[in-house]
């Protein structure tokens, strides 16, 4: 799914020798706040680098957080 999904980002083929619990993966976006799209993938992706990346992820889940996890109450219509 992941390779599916982020096919036109992929910088190289990753290497998988089907040993390891996590396979790197190399992906080129044009700006940073694309990179949100691997939020799909929750806690089952993590981004190395650039620390932009890996900021922008963080700041997008910490919103999540804060619609998801109790923290205010529904919408009216949600």
């Amino acid at each position: 799914m992941f390779l599916r999904l982020n096919a036109a980002s992929l910088t190289a083929l990753p290497e998988d020798d089907g040993e390891s619990e996590w396979v790197l993966a190399h992906l080129s976006y044009g700006v940073v706040r694309e990179a949100r799209t691997l939020l799909a993938f929750v806690d089952t992706v993590e981004v190395l680098s650039p620390p932009e990346a890996r900021a922008e992820l963080a700041g997008a889940a910490a919103a999540i957080g804060a619609v998801y996890g109790g923290d205010r109450a529904p919408r009216e219509g949600s």
